[in-house]
């Protein structure tokens, strides 16, 4: 690998598609985002990321690999159900890239692919074992064991948005996904995923008016600056999502007797609540001897990881 080579990371997500030119030490060179909509189909998305790869192509003429990071079950290139992405299934990935591209192409799960960027280059990288956990439009995870990705019978191990955290979760009536997918009652995904932490906002906002809140269409990292000026529904927006985070941790350490964990996605900007409640809580909640040992970092990359995580997987 020369240090001129570059490589290009598709990181295809629920609302937006970035993709982004890399070269050997991580540093983005180009970037460009597509509008995505859970509503159209893949193959709409797919064309329109060509078209940019090819213009990619055009610009830069020592672009060695492309890889490609999708929220979903991915084996064998094929990416066969996306949860946020409800239309994306059993879509042949790799071959429909490498039947436009000539260079190496690489599809994984995109926490997957953001876990092995903080392994070998983040936050990760004093670990042996951690759990990587991304929060954003949903929840995903990975987990690192002796430096590697467990990855299962599957290929769907980390699917830690798809723990069932509470079985008393109404779905949210307004989603465009299915109603009929049982599998997500419940789970954690449904409870701290970017939409559902404003909802738990817009709850709270119905006892408490003089919020800053309120009023005004807001998202998460508004909830977060809310919460910094002491927002009481911002504040308790945090905490009870941070309760939910540090259950899910509790349950992960009880499980694996993994006690590391990186947090990444854009999510994990907020107010610090968060993730104080979410450590006093897994404290509380796990086997004492693992809860007085739980080490919680924040991911190194996180606008970009998307990015540089599929990137990576044509570095290494």
């Amino acid at each position: 690998m020369e240090k001129s080579d570059l490589f290009v990371g598709v990181d295809i997500g629920g609302s937006s598609v970035k993709i982004g030119v890399i070269d050997s030490n991580c540093n983005i060179i180009s970037k460009k985002v597509i509008a995505n909509n859970i509503k159209l189909q893949p193959e709409h998305i797919l064309n329109n990321i060509v078209e940019v790869l090819k213009d990619c192509f055009n610009e830069y003429k020592n672009i060695k690999s492309i890889g490609v990071g999708v929220p979903g079950i991915v084996k064998n290139d094929i990416l066969y159900i996306a949860p946020n992405l409800p239309n994306w299934k059993n879509l042949d990935l790799g071959g429909f890239f490498r039947s436009n591209f000539d260079c190496p192409v690489y599809i994984d799960n995109d926490a997957k692919a953001a876990a092995w960027a903080e392994l070998k280059r983040g936050a990760g990288t004093e670990f042996n074992d951690f759990v990587y956990i991304t929060l954003g439009t949903g929840v995903g995870g990975t987990i690192i064991i002796n430096k590697q990705i467990y990855r299962g019978m599957h290929n769907s191990a980390g699917e830690i948005g798809h723990l069932i955290i509470d079985s008393n979760i109404n779905r949210n009536l307004d989603s465009d996904i299915d109603q009929k997918e049982n599998y997500r009652l419940g789970v954690l995904e449904e409870a701290i995923g970017r939409f559902q932490i404003i909802n738990i906002a817009k709850d709270l906002l119905k006892e408490n008016q003089n919020s800053m809140l309120y009023g005004k269409d807001f998202d998460v990292v508004d909830i977060s600056n809310a919460a910094d000026n002491d927002d009481p529904v911002a504040k308790n927006t945090l905490i009870i999502a941070g309760k939910y985070l540090g259950i899910l941790l509790a349950n992960l350490m009880n499980v694996l007797d993994i006690t590391n964990f990186v947090i990444g996605g854009g999510i994990s900007r907020t107010n610090s609540i968060l993730f104080k409640t979410a450590v006093e809580t897994a404290k509380n909640r796990a086997i004492p001897i693992l809860g007085t040992n739980i080490i919680l970092k924040q991911a190194k990359f996180i606008d970009e990881t998307g990015i540089v995580g599929a990137a990576i997987l044509g570095i290494d």
